[in-house]
């Protein structure tokens, strides 16, 4: 984000910074291809940066706001049915095992899928169908992947698992596994691909 901020702004002075750079900016980078969502990012990043200039002092107000591209409207969610479910982990337990066994784990204990996959191998307790959440995995600027706090506190908590996620978490942990000969920091993960963490925007 700021790779992009920085080199655009640089050499444009806090006086002489107005509401059209903005939007020049914004339209330069969704006339290069760029995401709607993306170029939605930037602004609010700059507008953040902005803002903190004004009680300093160093702006009377930020020109940064309103936002000069919206918020793109979210595509309405579809619920999967019972046999769309059934359908894709037929599918995915053939095509991608990791994806079937993470999407076991989203519809039984129902947890979120940055949670799924942060799970490691000691904190599950098959025997006592339990499994302890920790962390939630973020993609920071969707590139850099960090366990970081979960969302509310009530999700670090012991969660039950049902019959078909605690054979999804044995499948995980079987000893023939590919977990791959040079395993990152991230090994002993329950879901991963050679024992790196899937990222949650492609999984």
């Amino acid at each position: 984000m700021y790779d992009d901020l920085i080199p655009a702004f640089r050499t444009i002075s806090l006086d002489d910074f107005r509401r059209p750079h903005i939007r020049t900016f914004a339209d330069h980078q969704l006339t290069h291809g760029r995401g709607r969502a993306t170029v939605h990012r930037m602004p609010c990043t700059l507008s953040s940066a902005l803002g903190d200039a004004v009680p300093a002092g160093r702006l009377h107000h930020n020109v940064g706001r309103p936002l000069v591209i919206r918020r793109p409207r979210h595509a309405d969610r579809i619920e999967w049915t019972t046999d769309h479910a059934a359908t894709f982990l037929r599918y995915t337990h053939g095509a991608d095992p990791p994806i079937a066994d993470l999407t076991e784990l989203l519809i039984g204990p129902g947890i979120r899928k940055g949670e799924a996959l942060t799970l490691h191998e000691d904190d599950a307790y098959l025997d006592k169908r339990f499994m302890y959440i920790h962390w939630t995995l973020s993609a920071i600027d969707n590139t850099e992947l960090a366990f970081t706090e979960p969302k509310t506190r009530s999700s670090r908590n012991w969660v039950a698992l049902s019959d078909r996620a605690t054979a999804a978490i044995a499948h995980r942990l079987a000893p023939d596994t590919l977990r791959g000969p040079n395993p990152a920091p991230g090994h002993g993960l329950v879901i991963h691909r050679h024992g790196r963490p899937l990222h949650p925007s492609t999984s």
